[in-house]
């Protein structure tokens, strides 16, 4: 691999001179983005988890449907969908990333401190940041890392989690690149991908993206799913309907033990409730509640 001019990799506390660098790379503005992009939806309907309160600090939602590492960095990364910048290149990601790391100021390009603080908040410290204390807000340094630890390839990321850098001169072999987003979801139909970003146009968003910008991605060494586990939130009947990974796995398991039209939609509605309710009355063991806790999760991985 090429090493890059550029800001060596991260390997301490911000001193001075990283301090320096930094404010007088980052801070850049960033041309726009046009070729290869397009919008999707924003409707808050979309997303597992959603705060209305778009400026309020963010820290992982209670009862998330954390399945694995990746799942659970992926879910706090949503939190901060829809966020904006007040005044310009300021909001809470920038304040709590200033306070936490102390860089000198609360406005920069925020797209690479999102992902520090996604995974702050989800417990992905080692698989992101390399441990405890390390953080990133320019985005070559992060490249640079995960080039450093043998886990950075060149192009398009391949999987849900894996970071994204993104050089708008165009796609190269390289780690000195202008933005930085989050695998949401890989789309085979077109080849594309869907992508949570800070920082872009000014906002937080999803983004589908081609090839044309994907320069390198970095892939954080996650713990492998552990779908049987209960992921820690009870689910049931109520307003606003409950909505995620989690409601579709217990759909699944309902549809291979009672009936195969059982519709997989993770989407925790009245029909989903009959159907956990039979199933806790054929096994006999557990409480008619309608309500998926630890003993009929455990239940659903046995029967």
């Amino acid at each position: 691999m090429t090493t890059d001019p550029g800001l060596p990799p991260y390997s301490g506390p911000w001193d001075a001179q990283r301090i320096e660098a930094y404010r007088n790379m980052a801070l850049l503005e960033q041309p726009p983005v046009i070729d290869g992009v397009r919008d999707i939806s924003q409707a808050p309907d979309l997303f597992s988890v959603w705060q209305s309160n778009r400026n309020a600090a963010r820290r992982a939602a209670p009862g998330t449907p954390y399945t694995n590492t990746s799942m659970a960095f992926l879910v706090q990364a949503r939190t901060y969908l829809g966020m904006t910048e007040k005044p310009a290149n300021t909001n809470d990601i920038t304040r709590e990333y200033n306070r936490l790391y102390r860089i000198g100021t609360n406005s920069f390009a925020w797209c690479a401190a999102m992902e520090t603080l996604a995974a702050l908040h989800s417990g992905n410290e080692m698989p992101v940041l390399g441990g405890h204390g390390k953080a990133f807000a320019y985005v070559p340094a992060m490249a640079a890392w995960f080039q450093s630890i043998g886990r950075l390839h060149w192009g398009l990321a391949k999987e849900p989690g894996q970071i994204q850098f993104f050089r708008w001169a165009g796609a190269k072999n390289t780690t000195m690149c202008d933005h930085t987003g989050i695998a949401e979801s890989i789309n085979t139909a077109d080849n594309t991908v869907t992508f949570l970003e800070g920082n872009s146009d000014d906002k937080d968003r999803r983004v589908v993206r081609d090839k044309k910008y994907a320069a390198c991605y970095g892939d954080p060494d996650f713990l492998p799913a552990d779908p049987n586990q209960f992921p820690g939130r009870y689910l049931s009947l109520k307003s606003p309907m409950v909505h995620g990974g989690d409601v579709s796995w217990v759909q699944t398991h309902l549809n291979s033990k009672l009936n195969p039209d059982i519709l997989v939609d993770g989407w925790y509605g009245k029909d989903t409730k009959a159907d956990v309710l039979t199933f806790q009355k054929t096994d006999g063991r557990l409480d008619h509640d309608g309500v998926v806790g630890p003993a009929t999760w455990a239940a659903l991985v046995t029967a």
